[in-house]
């Protein structure tokens, strides 16, 4: 089109000269020129405005070549020329001219449907390339288009409808990868990969559909092959530091530990990296090659403090060395963003090793230097309640309650101490206060009900605040345990069997939640099961194990068992 233009455009100027060298008087009236070749004329002067930056003068040298020829090309350069000013409702409006006057032309049609997706309208682009694709079945690009977009919308079924209309011999790397995405949000991973295969069969070179393959293969639990293509991609030059991470973690989960630390050494130089790849080593615990990673970078422990806290950290999982790793922790100063990581790790360290006083040291000096974190208030008050120094926990717990009246948070400890002293009353009027703070308080909705229930106090009230807090977390095993004992007080067992057993899918590790069970077994005359419950109680440290024994040996005398 353009070589045509500038063709007919060098006709006009040699005519012109022509006049000019033979002194005849130019009367552009008597000249008759096509309508081509005044569009072509102002075409070559929208380009030359373009070039000079005079954008107002190219809009009005385009507009004037579109009133001679509604050329598709000149709209979609019209449309090119707004955008590029950011008029993008203007380019919008060009283009849907251009197709009154071109209609089905595809190159306005691609154009236009790129600038709905733009704008989010996503349903006009869809209509658009759904009525092109009627008339052009066999188009294979604009199926590709359409796809693209219904993936994004995870229209999976649809999209995979308009590329399975593709002749096998017309499908290319792309359309073998898009049906790949198709499958894998219809959750047919097989599939998937089956076409992922031949995406990278029709182009070897295809990195993107390497790397999905790669994904598919993890998702599937096929490691081996993921570790290959992986490999593969690698080996090809493609060394961002995803990917080496990806590799590395799939060959440490193999127990290919040498060939991790390899991959990760020989690919990753930036500090910054190598801690991400130390990381995964710890979770994987490959203390070895963590330790490694980390001494080829030991000189940035200033910058980089996150050095020193996993260098104490396989100091204690490693070495079992707790005093090494709490000096360790030591070093990292306040300012530091690892800082409250290295508290955790520090306290949980004091814990082990059962120094309660140094736990108790360490808070009271945190809580000086920000007396706001009611964290380090509730951190204290659990190491008062292991040492059974319930009025310490209280009263650490209302200092905060003097800053910050209304935390939910420190509330709900306070009142599960006054319980545990004994003073039920006073533990649910605090429930109580955070209910009103809070409605939706779950956890208190839950322990107030609870409360109301274990002790009949109004069972049917319990029984209603306990189902409030079940619909708002109903997969909270406790909550569900709450559940079940409402109906075993109200001695519909087989509905408290029921509840007790979802219960104990969700928590399977909490002794009064396996006594329950127990009890509501034996209302059912399932003996081996109140059995096998009390003896889970038991061994998950229930706080009255003497009651717990006494009710194992009753079951002995009665069956003999």
């Amino acid at each position: 089109m353009e070589k045509k233009i500038r063709y007919l455009f060098f006709i006009l100027l040699f005519l012109i000269c022509s006049c000019f060298h033979n002194k005849i008087k130019y009367y552009p009236n008597e000249v008759e020129l096509s309508n081509e070749a005044y569009a072509s004329f102002y075409y070559l002067k929208f380009l030359d405005y373009i070039k000079e930056y005079k954008y107002e003068s190219a809009r009005s040298a385009i507009e004037k070549a579109l009133s001679y020829r509604s050329d598709p090309y000149l709209y979609l350069e019209y449309a090119k020329l707004l955008i590029s000013q950011g008029k993008i409702k203007e380019a919008e409006e060009i283009l849907k001219k251009g197709l009154q006057k071109n209609p089905g032309n595809r190159e306005l049609i691609f154009f236009l449907s790129d600038i709905y997706i733009h704008e989010k309208k996503n349903f006009n682009a869809y209509e658009l390339l759904k009525t092109y694709i009627k008339e052009k079945k066999d188009d294979v690009e604009a199926r590709k288009k359409i796809a693209s977009l219904l993936l994004k919308e995870k229209q999976y079924k649809i999209a995979l409808n308009y590329l399975s209309e593709v002749k096998e011999k017309a499908r290319d790397e792309m359309t073998y990868f898009l049906m790949a995405k198709c499958y894998e949000g219809l959750n047919q991973r097989k599939k998937s990969i089956e076409n992922l295969i031949k995406a990278t069969k029709k182009n070897p070179e295809f990195l993107r559909a390497w790397a999905e393959l790669a994904y598919e293969y993890e998702l599937e639990g096929d490691l081996v092959s993921a570790e290959k293509v992986y490999s593969r991609l690698l080996s090809t030059g493609v060394s961002n530091r995803d990917l080496v991470l990806r590799l590395m973690e799939i060959n440490l989960k193999l127990g290919k530990y040498d060939k991790a630390y390899e991959v990760a050494n020989s690919y990753l130089t930036e500090p910054k990296d190598i801690l991400l790849a130390v990381s995964i080593c710890l979770k994987e615990e490959a203390y070895n090659e963590a330790e490694k990673l980390l001494k080829t970078i030991l000189n940035f422990g200033d910058e980089y403090p996150e050095i020193i806290y996993y260098k104490a950290y396989i100091k204690f999982k490693k070495y079992n060395d707790i005093s090494g790793a709490i000096e360790e922790l030591n070093k990292i100063t306040r300012d530091k963003k690892i800082y409250k990581n290295a508290l955790d790790l520090k306290i949980k360290l004091l814990l082990k090793k059962k120094d309660y006083h140094g736990i108790e040291k360490v808070l009271k000096n945190e809580i000086k230097n920000n007396k706001y974190n009611g964290d380090l208030y509730l951190y204290l008050s659990e190491v008062y309640l292991l040492t059974k120094k319930y009025d310490d926990a209280i009263n650490i717990l209302n200092e905060y309650l003097k800053i910050r009246p209304n935390n939910v948070d420190v509330l709900f400890q306070l009142g599960t101490i006054y319980y545990k002293k004994g003073d039920v009353d006073k533990a649910l009027s605090i429930m109580e206060k955070i209910i009103a703070i809070n409605p939706n308080h779950a956890s208190a909705l839950n322990f107030i009900g609870y409360t109301l229930i274990d002790e009949q106090r109004d069972i049917k009230k319990g029984f209603e605040l306990v189902s409030k807090a079940v619909r708002l977390e109903p997969k909270n095993g406790y909550f569900i345990d709450s559940l079940a004992w409402y109906y075993y007080k109200i001695k519909d067992y087989k509905t408290a069997w029921k509840y007790i057993q979802d219960a104990v899918r969700y928590v399977d590790n909490d002794p009064t939640i396996w006594e329950h069970y127990g009890d509501i077994a034996l209302k059912l005359n399932k003996i081996n099961e109140a059995k096998k419950a009390y003896k889970k109680a038991l061994k998950n440290n229930h706080e009255d194990p003497a009651k717990i024994k006494r009710k194992l040996k009753e079951l002995f005398n009665n069956t003999g068992k």
